[in-house]
């Protein structure tokens, strides 16, 4: 960090906003990361337009866009016929941080959550620890994962 008029000022490296963020004092100690470091962040889509996940990936190096989309495809070749996770993205995820440092911010790793609304009432702070395991039922006796479909249906058809 460079000191200017007694204050200090950022690194030279990319300009703020773009893909790293400075971890707060407030914050430091909390993250796996140094004292003033910068953490960069990456990001993967699966899907279409009709269905659609993401995750954030987090790393203490800067990849170049290039190299991190080669190393992508790299992996995507290594797991896409073997995965047994929900999703091909948590599986690429979960080698990229196995083997070159990146940090898959997964909901396993959360403090906290908010469910954040207009509405007064909507406001809240969920529950971290509730919910069933894959597998199990949850405390209405349901097994499943939700899926919202906007359906054009036919009007000749009942069903």
């Amino acid at each position: 960090m460079a000191e200017r008029d007694g204050r200090l000022s950022s690194p030279p490296g990319p300009a703020q906003g773009r893909g790293y963020t400075r971890i707060a004092p407030s914050l430091r100690g909390r993250f796996p990361v140094f004292p003033e470091s910068l953490v960069f962040f990456y990001e993967l889509h699966e899907g279409d337009d009709d269905l659609f996940s993401d995750l954030l990936l987090a790393r203490e190096e800067e990849m170049d866009p290039e190299l991190f989309f080669d190393t992508v495809q790299s992996v995507r070749h290594r797991v896409q016929d073997t995965y047994e996770h929900d999703t091909l993205i948590e599986a690429i995820a979960e080698v990229l941080e196995r083997d070159y440092g990146f940090i898959f911010v997964s909901d396993d790793r959360l403090t906290a959550a908010v469910n954040v609304s207009k509405a007064e009432d909507e406001n809240f702070l969920a529950d971290l620890e509730g919910g069933a395991e894959p597998g199990e039922e949850d405390e209405l006796g349901a097994d499943y994962r939700a899926i919202v479909a906007d359906f054009q249906g036919d009007p000749r058809r009942p069903n």
